[in-house]
Order: structure tokens, then C-alpha cells, then sequence
């Protein structure tokens, strides 16, 4: 079990050694990242490894697929229409992939030059005054979607940029937040816009206009929510007004927000005395490849028996708020056992070995 100093929230590209990385590295994809960490405006935090946006993931090698299952993924939602899903060669590469249920929900039904919004800001406007509709029907299916789920349009940018700053939003993630992970993308599609270009070229699109709307503008994203918010009050409202039931509100709270537990440990201490301390935990992440949860303790539930050595009761006020990795059993309200010199040592354990289940 590791223990973990910190874990910021992330609204920068990855620093080296991150303990949970946003961007996401798959071969053939630039955009993929992770939308877990970010603080809502009630003190909660949104879940690593449980929403996931993407740029398209056309073909995607054994390794990515891995990468995929390891995150267990079980939901893919495609933005894009049939003018983008035109044959086996821009076929999603989840879309027949065992344990995982693809879902085909076009935001926008048909492109044309002619139609082509002016710029980004004027798309973002468009959408959220048009594609209403489409808009409900996505966040509908994301809201009752078994997670880790993932979404994705072509770029990632536009149609997924715009779903999951309303999916974000809807849980209490703020505005400036909502913004920053929209701008990530400007980072990330680098490598991707000149093949975009020659396709929209190839497609009698205008390179320049369309070279404006590859734009990733914070302001143009900025000012979409701020319109939705001037206008409905929040964004749950305007979500409620386009049809979203209060159920599936809940739903995305639920999917999305980091729920809380109780880890259990039993310890002997050096007297052969035994005690137990009972922490709540936020659940933020599970590791399907290695069966463990990744948690962050809080407060113990209640306070630790005064009669108990002083500098045992001053190392379990030190695990408040660290983070660790436990066994997946540990849900099932199972305790834990440790020996008081794994406390004196910081909580390293669990990396190969389960615990025997303690009365």
C-alpha cells in the first residue's frame, strides 16, 4: 500500500512522476485524458478513472487496449455522425470490443461548408441553443452509463469538450475548472490539426476558416457556460430545462463524485495490546489490473482511546488526509491488520499480499 504526500488536482499538463496522470497515452490518439480530481464548489472531488474524453480512437494497438482495460473501461459514447463513421476504416475501435457497451449518439447530425459556424465561440452558442435534444439524450445515457466511461468526438475538442464541461458541471465542478480542462486540449490535439486540416481541405471546407475553428479559446468556452448560466441560474438548471430528470441528475453526482467509506485497521501494538481505528476514506480511483483502491483518509470516526501510548495516538493523527492504496476487499468492511511498526514506518503494505479477514 503506498502513501501519497499529495495528489493535486491537475489542471496543468502532467508533472513528472504524477501519481495519477490526466492525459492518458494511447498510440494513435492525442487527446485522451482523465476528467477525476477536479473540486466541485461543496468540497467534493470528481473520480479518477471513471469519465475519460478522447479524440477519436480510430485503431488502437494491443498495448492501448490494455491501457484500456486496466482503467475498465465498460462505456464508449461517439459523438460523431455518419458522414465521420463512413466505413471499417473510421469504425470506433471500441465499438465491438468484449465488456464494453459502444453507444453512437451524433451531437451534430449533418456537417456542410455552408453551414460551418463562423468561429468557436458561435459553435459553442450554437450548440447549447440547437442541439438541445442531442444534448439530453448523451448526458441521459452518460448518467445511467456503467463507469469508467469515455467519450469522444473527432478531435475531442468541440462536441466533447462541450459534453463534458455540462457533465462536469451538473456535479458542482466551477466554472474556472470547467474552463482550464477545456483549454488542456490545446496542448494535446497539437499533433493532430494538420491532418485535420487536409481532411476538411480534401472535404471543400476553407483551410482558414477551418483552421480558426480548430482554435481552442478558453474565452470562447467561458463564454458558452456563462451564457447558460445568465440565462437558466446553473448549469443543473439548464440541464433541467432541456429535459434531464432529477434522477439522472443524481445519477452524474453519483457516477462522477468521490463517495465516501470506512477503512478499518486492527493493530497490535508492542504490549500485545490490540485496538482498532476506524478512518473515513473518499474513494477516488480502482485499480482493476491490481485489485486495489486508491483512497484518501480523512478524520477517524471516533477519537483514538486516550489510554493508548501517546506517540501511537499522535501517528494516527498524522494519517489524516494521506493517501493509500488497499485491497479491493477492503470495500467488503473488512479490518485490516497492522503491526504498530508499520504505522512508525508510514503505511507501506498491500502491494502483493491480501489481509486474513480479523473479527
Amino acid at each position: 500500500m503506498d502513501t501519497i504526500a499529495n495528489m493535486p488536482a491537475l489542471s496543468a499538463p502532467d508533472a513528472p512522476g504524477a501519481l495519477l496522470r490526466r492525459h492518458i497515452p494511447l498510440d494513435r490518439t492525442f487527446n485522451t485524458r482523465d476528467c477525476g480530481g477536479y473540486a466541485t464548489a461543496d468540497g467534493k472531488f470528481t473520480k479518477w478513472r471513471t469519465l475519460l474524453r478522447t479524440d477519436c480512437p480510430l485503431t488502437l494497438t494491443d498495448a492501448s487496449l490494455t491501457t484500456l482495460r486496466d482503467i475498465g473501461v465498460r462505456t464508449a459514447i461517439d459523438l460523431r455522425n455518419s458522414q465521420e463513421i463512413r466505413d471499417d476504416a473510421t469504425r470506433h475501435a471500441l465499438d465491438q470490443s468484449a465488456g464494453i457497451r459502444y453507444l453512437n449518439l451524433p451531437l451534430i447530425p449533418r456537417f456542410s461548408p455552408e453551414t460551418m459556424p463562423r468561429d468557436v465561440a458561435d459553435a459553442y452558442l450554437m450548440y447549447l441553443r440547437d442541439l438541445q435534444p442531442q444534448i439530453r439524450d448523451v448526458l441521459r445515457a452518460l448518467a445511467t452509463s456503467e463507469a469508467p466511461a469515455i467519450v469522444n468526438c473527432q478531435a475531442g475538442k468541440d462536441r466533447t469538450g462541450m459534453i463534458i464541461a455540462l457533465a462536469l458541471g451538473a456535479v458542482g465542478v466551477p466554472l474556472d475548472t470547467l474552463v482550464a480542462d477545456y483549454a488542456l486540449t490545446e496542448i494535446y490535439l497539437r499533433g493532430l490539426i494538420p491532418e485535420l486540416i487536409a481532411e476538411a481541405i480534401n472535404d471543400g471546407y476553407d483551410s482558414e476558416r477551418y483552421r480558426r475553428m480548430l482554435e481552442t479559446p478558453p474565452e470562447a468556452m467561458r463564454q458558452a457556460l456563462t451564457w447558460v448560466i445568465q440565462r437558466h441560474g446553473s448549469i443543473p438548471d439548464y440541464l433541467t430545462a432541456i429535459g434531464i430528470t432529477a434522477a439522472e441528475l443524481d445519477g452524474l453526482r453519483s457516477l462522477l463524485l468521490v463517495e465516501h467509506t470506512h477503512v478499518s485497521f486492527g493493530w497490535r501494538l508492542p504490549d500485545e495490546r490490540r485496538t482498532r481505528t476506524v478512518f473515513t476514506a473518499e474513494v477516488h480511483v480502482y485499480e482493476h489490473s491490481l485489485d486495489r483502491w486508491l483512497m484518501r483518509l480523512l478524520t477517524p470516526t471516533a477519537p483514538v482511546d486516550e489510554g493508548l501510548p501517546e506517540e501511537f495516538r499522535a501517528l494516527i493523527d498524522a494519517l489524516t488526509g494521506k493517501w493509500v492504496r488497499i485491497p479491493g476487499e477492503a470495500r467488503k468492511g473488512l479490518t485490516l491488520p497492522m503491526k504498530y511498526e508499520t504505522l512508525r514506518g508510514e503505511i507501506a503494505y498491500f502491494h502483493a499480499s491480501r489481509p486474513a479477514t480479523v473479527a
